[in-house]
């Protein structure tokens, strides 16, 4: 019989597990996705967060590492923004320019709704 896989979180945890958690958490994994790469049970990766300090720090800092950089691309699209851009000419050369792109409507309008849930809810 095969022990059920959240029994074994005291014997299956190794310190490198940080910076994996780390960089799972930087590509937007929840709890459950570590859960299903490290071969566990979801809560296992809870137990881990309790007894390795490290651990949860790991995944907090990815996790919010994260958000903060789509936090910014999604600002930037809401009030407008350059970008570089590559063209190739005929020749085969590549040439850097920048394009202006405006603030989009539905990036302004998902903004608003998450900072100001009472008055943007579209109810």
């Amino acid at each position: 019989m095969v022990a059920p896989k959240g029994n074994i979180y005291n014997n299956k945890y190794q310190p490198d597990y940080v910076e994996q958690a780390y960089k799972l958490c930087l590509l937007g994994a929840v709890d459950r996705e570590l859960a299903d790469f490290f071969e566990v049970n979801v809560d296992t990766i809870r137990n881990w967060s309790l007894r390795h300090p490290e651990f949860d720090a790991a995944k907090r800092a990815g996790k919010m590492k994260a958000d903060a950089e789509v936090a910014v691309k999604l600002f930037n699209r809401a009030t407008g923004c350059t970008v570089k851009k590559q063209r190739v000419l005929n020749n085969g050369t590549v040439v850097d320019y920048y394009e202006e792109l405006p603030p989009d409507t539905r990036a302004i309008e998902f903004w608003l709704q998450c900072r100001h849930r009472e008055q943007w809810n579209p109810k």
